[in-house]
Parts: C-alpha cells; sequence; structure tokens
C-alpha cells in the first residue's frame, strides 16, 4: 500500500505497519524495523528453493532465481514426466503408471519441498524415487535418492532393464 504523506511516498510494510520512504525510482526491498523482505512491483517473485527475492525479465515466466533456475528447470520437467505418466494414455509408460492407477498428488512445491528435505542438492544423480512402488506420488511416499540406487530397486518381472541381450552396447570403430 503506498500513500502520499507530506509530498513524500511511503510503503507501509504488512507485517509491522511502519512507513518506509520511498526513493525515486528505487523500491524498498527490505523493511528497516523487522528486515523482513518486501515485494514491492508487479515483477517482483519470489524464489521457490531458496526465498530470494528476484525481479523478472520482460516476458520472463518463471519461479527460480538465477541461481536455482537449473534445479527449477530439472524439478518443472520432472513434475510434468510425472504427469505424463499418470494421466496420458499417449505415452509408452502409461501402462506402468496411470494403468495401474497411480496418480500424482504432487505440485511443483511439493518437489521443492522434497528436494529440501531430503537435500538432494548434495546427491551425484539426483533421482524421486516411490516408497511403495504401488503407492501414488505423495509427499509421504516420495523421495530423492540417487539414480543408481534408484534403478537397483526397479521391478524384475517385465522390466526392459533386466537383461542386457536385449540392449546390447554399440560400440564406435576405431578411426
Amino acid at each position: 500500500m503506498t500513500r502520499k504523506i507530506a509530498e513524500q511516498s511511503f510503503f507501509f510494510c504488512p507485517y509491522c505497519s511502519a512507513p518506509i520512504l520511498i526513493k525515486p525510482g528505487r523500491p524498498p526491498k527490505m523493511c528497516e524495523t523487522c528486515r523482513h523482505l518486501q515485494m514491492t512491483t508487479r515483477r517482483d517473485r519470489k524464489c521457490l528453493i531458496c526465498d530470494v527475492i528476484f525481479t523478472l525479465g520482460f516476458h520472463q515466466r518463471n519461479h527460480f532465481c538465477s541461481v536455482c533456475r537449473p534445479v527449477g528447470l530439472y524439478l518443472a520437467s520432472l513434475f510434468d514426466r510425472i504427469n505424463q505418466r499418470c494421466i496420458d494414455r499417449k505415452i509408452n509408460k502409461y501402462e506402468y503408471y496411470g494403468g495401474r492407477g497411480i496418480q500424482n498428488h504432487l505440485s511443483l512445491n511439493d518437489l521443492v519441498c522434497l528436494w529440501r528435505r531430503d537435500h538432494a542438492e548434495n546427491l551425484n544423480r539426483p533421482s524421486l524415487d516411490r516408497k511403495n512402488s504401488d503407492g501414488h506420488y505423495t509427499v509421504e511416499n516420495c523421495q530423492f535418492i540417487e539414480l543408481v540406487e534408484n534403478t537397483k530397486k526397479r521391478r524384475s518381472s517385465g522390466s526392459r532393464w533386466d537383461s542386457p541381450a536385449k540392449y546390447p552396447v554399440i560400440r564406435r570403430a576405431k578411426p
């Protein structure tokens, strides 16, 4: 909320109601009284991973700051792949997920919470794992683990990873 008091513009902090003087051309980012970060323009966003406030560029739609953007894009694509497996009948993996009745009860914010909870930034190749492979995608049933450990947990019956003879290694000829 912006008000003009004695020919000056003030911004009132929504948490402590302290008046903050708005300098021309530079909106305040932090309340001096309670040290609460403020989102002052329409283009300001809070990063879902690190909670830093950043300003969006023109034509930019993002939920992550520039530092967290690679992780954020990975989580967004993971979220899209989970939804496709569970919903889209045209995807070839639908029979293993949505065809078995598995549903996605996760949101992008839930994936970010899982990422923080499991400290997935410390893993070499993080992979989302369902603890109960017959359960839905929920916060309680999912965890981030190493990709190597996750591939060891695959179902043995009918899995394409069972026999290496089905997918032999292709070696290049030496020059």
